[in-house]
């Protein structure tokens, strides 16, 4: 197995102290311990977390810079999960009353390779539609989009400096094709989403100032006569949905 896990912990900034757990040393308070891939331990507000993890999270980063997250442990999936199980016995979890951290397992358990039924990943959708969304009539803040921005900006952004093979492209392709055409019922609530909709002077003008010097990805393309059928074909379909 690729040794591409690690173990991480989440430090509330807030807190400051000396933080000592057997021969684990932290600065700040400990409220989280995981085991993740890629990005995972910089994923504060994902719906994967926890609704406490992430009202955590946004008041730690309203009051300060924000969590601190800090991979402690780097190998395979297996040595990660006796680690991850070993700092939360040695930190203690807050449902249980014996520590900080707002885990609600023991950890070791993992959901890689997990394939979900039909039925579970309907519950799932339903439990976050509308007003059980958490993001449902909000919003992130000023700041905390642009610390979004900043974190996957340029050199930052996971695929800076990369390029699709051909054989990805051809991937993507045949599985858009596989999707198949977009139905009527789901045409008919795409319109219904836009219909209606005005775009403020302000916003209009935002949009004006960040397309100002940018060339236009079409300049100096010439559609074929196929793809012009097709945008044709298109435009014929949206207007007898009308």
């Amino acid at each position: 197995m690729e040794n591409n896990f690690y173990v991480y912990v989440c430090l509330d900034p807030r807190v400051f102290g000396d933080f000592v757990y057997d021969s684990y040393r932290f600065d700040c308070e400990p409220f989280y311990v995981g085991k993740g891939q890629g990005h995972r331990h910089k994923e504060f507000f994902s719906c994967r977390r926890s609704i406490a993890f992430r009202n955590k999270a946004k008041k730690i980063d309203r009051e300060s810079d924000g969590v601190i997250s800090l991979k402690i442990f780097e190998g395979n999936e297996s040595t990660c999960f006796i680690i991850e199980k070993k700092l939360i016995r040695l930190i203690g979890r807050k449902d249980l009353k014996t520590g900080p951290l707002l885990n609600f397992t023991d950890g070791g358990e993992g959901t890689v390779g997990l394939i979900r039924t039909k039925s579970h990943r309907q519950k799932l959708s339903k439990c976050k539609i509308g007003e059980k969304n958490p993001m449902f009539g909000g919003g992130f803040s000023e700041k905390h989009r642009k610390r979004i921005s900043k974190a996957t900006s340029g050199e930052n952004n996971p695929f800076y400096g990369r390029k699709h093979s051909k054989e990805t492209r051809r991937k993507m392709s045949e599985a858009w094709k596989k999707r198949g055409p977009v139905s009527e019922e789901t045409r008919k609530k795409l319109s219904g989403v836009h219909k209606g909709r005005i775009i403020s002077a302000e916003t209009r003008k935002k949009l004006s100032l960040a397309n100002k010097g940018q060339i236009p990805w079409t300049k100096g393309r010439r559609l074929s006569e196929e793809h012009k059928r097709k945008i044709s074909e298109g435009h014929k379909r949206r207007r007898n949905l009308l």
